[in-house]
């Protein structure tokens, strides 16, 4: 069973990258591959990062590749304020990490509630609300305590931690809790 791949300076180009970005979409076994020293352009960094964390959502976040690291030059720049690159080899800590990242960006802004209410909607939806909260304080627990070992990557995307507390304040405070109450 192949769990590592280097393909450091082996001339790969973007369309191969691309190629790799899609089978690492199906990928189930491959923990970590190394794609330093090729030419590979923002092109190609772009379609691995979208297959190991597509930060548009939380839907889009569990449905990326949560076990295969990619290490490469360029990878790491590509940040964008998310956090893109999986931490270890073990997937509910790597989604966590992702969606506590994606929850503090939008903490930031101070548009959590916006984008969970585009996410789930309204409606017969709303009956979810009570499990997305208690699925977010889970996951923003485990995604905070793992970002201890990431605070060069925190720094270069400007993000400074904060608590589950406060990213969950906000959502109670903003995000249907009046129609909770209704």
């Amino acid at each position: 069973m192949l769990v590592a791949l280097d393909l450091k300076d082996n001339h790969l180009n973007d369309q191969d990258a691309i190629a790799i970005a899609e089978a690492l979409g199906r990928n189930t076994i491959l923990q970590r591959i190394t794609l330093s020293g090729n030419d590979i352009t923002n092109v190609g960094w772009r379609a691995l990062q979208r297959a190991v964390c597509d930060p548009s959502s939380l839907a889009s976040i569990a449905a990326s590749n949560n076990l295969c690291k990619v290490d490469g030059d360029e990878l790491s720049r590509l940040l964008d304020g998310i956090l893109v690159s999986n931490l270890v080899c073990h997937v509910r800590i790597n989604v966590c990490s992702k969606m506590y990242t994606l929850f503090l960006r939008r903490h930031m802004e101070g548009s959590n509630a916006y984008h969970l209410s585009q996410e789930f909607g309204s409606g017969r939806e709303m009956a979810l609300a009570p499990v997305v909260l208690g699925a977010v304080i889970g996951s923003l627990k485990v995604g905070f305590e793992s970002m201890e070992f990431m605070t060069e990557e925190m720094d270069k995307a400007e993000l400074l931690p904060v608590e589950p507390v406060s990213i969950l304040y906000e959502l109670l405070k903003t995000w249907k809790m009046p129609e909770l109450y209704e």
